[in-house]
């Protein structure tokens, strides 16, 4: 598992002691250089989006003290319906003036950049991870005081913003506004600079608020697994086949249905009590790629799917892989969930990846388990390491095969989001 996009988010702090000892369990704030995210988005590529991109409601929404703005407030109407292509700049700015804050979910799926940046961290947090933008300019919160339900990474791209940080305690039935009163102070009381990053663990209260100036944020939003997503697994694959899980629940048997149904949930909590005592299963649970958290997870026949790379032209060709052995061409993974493998018979490995199976020759295994951990990698140096370990005739025929079947993609090397020569990476 590559950490460098972590790092680079979190310098000049350490990734391997924040998820090790900070991730999930307390909030941190990383004060950094002004331009550090400079590069990564700004002001211009905002104004390229709203001029360009078919940004239609709720995708982006401007919202003031918790209430969203009626769209016929910023967008020209069409034929008695707002059009999502018709932002008008009078109301826009209108509104923006008057305190409402600009928001665009989704923003990795519209700005390469970024896009790179959430499939690299999906494979690290090993969970979906989404990017929405936030751009204020006076003094309302867009929200007030909530919590979220999952972790957030705050990326202050431009200007300052105020934010109040509160502790989680733990008792959910209870609002964020009501677990934040004047008895509990914020943990954490302070202002977002240009270049800063603020991790918040899920469920724990916060506001930002504007400072009266021009203010653009990016929120890295974690969607992790909870207890949910664990049972939800579970009685789809170890249970589905279950007698007592298949079973209908005896509700109409008149006098004895007390005695029939306690019966009943005996068998099922013995049923899930073995399936839950199998010492393997978290680490089944979180290789099981086929599975996504949050409620927008994009599902195809049961599977959770993210936007995957394309690699065109190569990939379209007989040979993608012709003419790109000895430079710096990088190879990625086209999806961040990587590919399902299993070995079959001690020769053959499979490989499941976009409803196909694929096999390959045992031998191939040490470079196959190598992608799933060492991508992106430059065409050169996936040939120096791994060409000794197979022969490069096999290692060529296996990335053609890949990379003609969409499972890697090759795309041209780009630099850092980070200025190089003061975040370089430790290797």
């Amino acid at each position: 598992m590559s950490l460098s996009s972590l790092q680079c988010i979190l310098q000049p702090a350490d990734a391997d002691h924040f998820l090790s000892n900070v991730y999930q369990h307390e909030m941190l704030h990383v004060p950094s250089d002004s331009e550090k995210f400079a590069a990564l988005f700004s002001w211009q590529e905002l104004n390229r989006m709203l001029r360009n991109q078919d940004l239609r409601y709720p995708r982006m929404r401007l919202q003031i003290a918790n209430k969203a703005v009626a769209r016929d407030q910023y967008l020209n109407e069409e034929f008695g319906q707002p059009s999502p292509l018709a932002l008008s700049v009078s109301k826009l700015n209108h509104q923006l003036r008057e305190g409402a804050t600009l928001i665009i979910n989704a923003v990795d799926l519209l700005h390469e950049p970024l896009a790179i940046l959430v499939d690299e961290l999906s494979r690290v947090f090993r969970t979906r991870v989404a990017a929405n933008l936030y751009a204020g300019w006076r003094t309302s919160p867009a929200s007030g005081i909530h919590r979220d339900d999952h972790g957030v990474i705050i990326l202050q791209i431009d200007g300052k913003k105020h934010w109040r940080v509160y502790r989680n305690t733990e008792d959910l039935t209870v609002s964020a506004q009501d677990r934040t009163t004047a008895n509990q102070p914020p943990l954490w009381d302070g202002f977002l600079n240009a270049g800063d990053i603020l991790y918040i663990p899920r469920e724990w209260p916060h506001v930002a608020i504007p400072c009266d100036e021009p203010t653009l944020h990016l929120t890295l939003s974690l969607f992790e697994y909870n207890a949910f997503n664990l049972l939800d697994w579970l009685a789809t694959t170890r249970l589905k086949s279950s007698p007592a899980m298949r079973r209908c629940i005896p509700y109409l048997r008149g006098t004895i249905a007390s005695q029939e149904g306690a019966a009943y949930l005996a068998e099922l909590q013995t049923e899930i009590t073995k399936a839950l005592a199998e010492p393997s299963l978290l680490e089944s649970f979180l290789e099981d790629n086929t599975w996504l958290v949050g409620d927008k997870a994009r599902r195809f026949s049961g599977k959770a799917s993210t936007k995957p790379l394309y690699g065109l032209p190569w990939s379209a060709m007989c040979h993608p892989l012709a003419g790109f052995k000895d430079n710096d061409t990088m190879l990625h993974m086209a999806s961040p969930l990587g590919f399902e493998m299993a070995t079959r018979d001690d020769r053959w490995i499979d490989i499941s990846f976009d409803e196909q199976t694929f096999s390959f020759d045992w031998a191939l295994l040490p470079v196959l388990a190598g992608f799933q951990t060492s991508l992106p990698i430059s065409v050169a140096d996936c040939f120096a390491r791994w060409e000794p370990v197979v022969g490069r005739e096999s290692l060529d025929a296996l990335l053609n095969q890949l990379l003609a079947n969409g499972i890697l993609v090759l795309r041209p090397k780009q630099k850092s989001f980070l200025r190089e020569e003061a975040y370089s990476i430790r290797s």
